[in-house]
């Protein structure tokens, strides 16, 4: 059981899928009450008007769990991470290593969320997996039972060519970048040459089933 008579140092805030009008007014509070910010660059600048410390998250995550360990105990924390903590975050990392009694999570606006909006799609029934930073561990066959399916991406379509023949048989893909920024996109993407572009910023794959969305 928590103790709630002891208040947790570090604070894990959702900040959304990027845009600052997606922060939640619980998230601009505890940025308010933090001694130190940490995040990726991305993320600090959503708070431009913060004066007290920030740390700079890179791809060196040992890194980040080191500073924080040296910091936390006498100074209040918030951890930035993108979209919702729960959802492929930085954040279950930082709990793990801290455990639940030191940590306090603040819900974010999810890019899944944002993208299936704009798609008109209920997320609740939705498959969601990621291939940022990391191998497909999925097959085509695996997919096929879900009406909706979210594939958070790394930087290239590559390794999606050899699931493409079957998948696109039974799917309408999307491909969403950079959402909430003012470079948004959403595109239909309907023949395999679409899969040879490059990805910018933030992006993932949505796959309608193409008997949800009426097409047979």
């Amino acid at each position: 059981m928590i103790n709630k008579l002891n208040k947790p140092k570090i604070t894990i805030i959702g900040c959304g899928p990027g845009g600052k009008e997606f922060l939640t007014l619980a998230a601009l509070k505890e940025v308010e009450k933090a001694d130190i910010l940490v995040g990726a660059p991305r993320l600090l600048e959503l708070f431009p008007e913060f004066k007290g410390r920030v740390f700079s998250l890179g791809a060196n995550i040992d890194q980040a769990i080191e500073f924080i360990e040296t910091s936390f105990k006498n100074q209040k924390i918030a951890v930035l991470v993108s979209g919702d903590p729960g959802c492929f975050s930085f954040s279950q990392k930082v709990v793990h290593k801290f455990g639940r009694e030191n940590c306090h999570l603040v819900p974010g606006i999810s890019s899944v969320q944002l993208a299936l909006s704009r798609l008109k799609l209920e997320w609740t029934k939705a498959k969601i997996v990621s291939v940022h930073g990391r191998e497909p561990e999925f097959k085509a066959s695996e997919l096929l039972s879900y009406p909706v399916v979210v594939i958070l991406l790394g930087k290239d379509l590559t390794w999606f060519k050899p699931l493409w023949p079957k998948l696109n048989k039974n799917f309408e893909v999307y491909l969403v970048q950079n959402l909430s920024l003012e470079n948004e996109r959403l595109d239909k993407l309907s023949q395999e040459t679409d899969l040879n572009q490059s990805i910018y910023g933030q992006a993932m794959l949505i796959l309608e089933a193409k008997s949800e969305s009426g097409l047979g």
